[in-house]
């Protein structure tokens, strides 16, 4: 069956990697489509074989890629539509249904559905609500990346159970499988992703400020983004030059990770999955998490990690001093969380929504 699916754009993130990867083991004919530009992401897509299309609305506006856009469902006919992202690709994938009844949409759902309008005023707040309640409603199903998310959409538009399919994000796990780092005196601390107020590292620079003389530790924050500035600030306001590292971007995480001893996800929100925590706990690492959204569906605090009360240092700081302590607990918690992650690989995550394609078709084949 030939599946459409709608895509922001074409850069390294979350819902690309994802995609990347059930690109590479769907059993679909799958064509991965970017709106407003292409990336790194897309490229890799391309050179793994998937097939690939950027209507560049960047460059030739939106109106103009809009209709790219639906012509080429007009000259493909795609037996299915997956919306992605964005309030304008569910008005487009919306239009698409109204006027191609036989096509299947579905509505994926990347993230807890209010909070995905939070950055926008009152007017387009409201307008993007409506264009997510009637996409919902024409859809065929809503794919929810976590229960949590799963419960957002249900509070937000009183959508029926049997309208939403739960599906976990994935990892390709066995990137990162590889031998668990031995603990040297001063552990090693990773923070990896967006470099973002609402991934909460000021509160891991805060605690780790708390933390006595007499432990030893380096914390390093992988990843960039507009919040950096702020916490190089933070940083030598608490005088921990010496101690914490900003790495920048890195396309080697795995390596990277195998390096490391703790990983960190401190996030001030309500968290849809946690695809970087699942990374880190194939690698072996003790993560250390929030205790919010759909954290805890993934983490049982002090069986493959550990969860904490969100934006707070104190417990933060309390955590890894626990931690730190305790190394003869290490391997059995690290051995849980690499046998933990393959409940999220990306072979069955691929599998998964196959299926799923395939029962909402009757069964229909390619």
């Amino acid at each position: 069956m030939r599946v459409l699916h709608l895509i922001a754009a074409g850069n390294n993130g979350g819902i690309q990697t994802l995609l990347k990867d059930y690109a590479k083991y769907s059993g679909e004919n799958n064509v991965f489509s970017f709106m407003w530009y292409s990336g790194i992401t897309e490229e890799q897509m391309r050179q793994q074989g998937a097939e690939t299309i950027c209507f560049e609305a960047k460059k030739c506006g939106v109106v103009k890629a809009a209709m790219k856009l639906l012509n080429y469902v007009n000259e493909k006919k795609p037996d299915v539509v997956i919306v992605h992202s964005s309030p304008m690709l569910r008005f487009l994938g919306t239009i698409i249904k109204v006027f191609h009844k036989e096509i299947r949409l579905y509505f994926y759902c990347h993230a807890a559905i209010k909070d995905q309008l939070e950055q926008y005023g009152t007017i387009k707040r409201t307008v993007y609500d409506f264009i997510n309640r009637t996409c919902i409603e024409k859809c065929e199903k809503v794919i929810a990346i976590s229960n949590y998310v799963k419960g957002t959409v249900q509070s937000a538009y009183n959508t029926p159970n049997e309208k939403i399919a739960v599906i976990y994000n994935s990892v390709d796990t066995e990137k990162f499988d590889k031998p668990i780092h031995t603990a040297e005196k001063k552990v090693k601390i990773v923070f990896i992703g967006r470099v973002v107020k609402v991934k909460g590292i000021q509160f891991a620079i805060e605690a780790l400020s708390k933390i006595p003389d007499d432990f030893q530790w380096e914390f390093n924050v992988v990843g960039d983004g507009a919040y950096r500035d702020a916490l190089e600030k933070l940083v030598k306001e608490k005088k921990l030059e010496d101690k914490v590292t900003f790495w920048g971007s890195r396309n080697d995480v795995p390596d990277i990770l195998a390096q490391m001893d703790v990983f960190l996800h401190p996030c001030t929100w309500e968290e849809g999955f946690g695809i970087g925590i699942v990374e880190a706990m194939a690698a072996g690492k003790l993560c250390i998490c929030s205790n919010s959204g759909a954290i805890p569906e993934i983490i049982t605090n002090g069986t493959d990690g550990y969860l904490v009360e969100k934006c707070n240092a104190d417990a933060l700081a309390d955590m890894l001093m626990k931690v730190m302590k305790q190394r003869d607990a290490w391997q059995e918690i690290q051995k849980n969380a690499k046998r933990t992650a393959q409940k999220y690989n990306a072979v069955k995550f691929a599998h998964e929504l196959d299926d799923l394609l395939e029962q909402s078709s009757g069964g229909r084949k390619k």
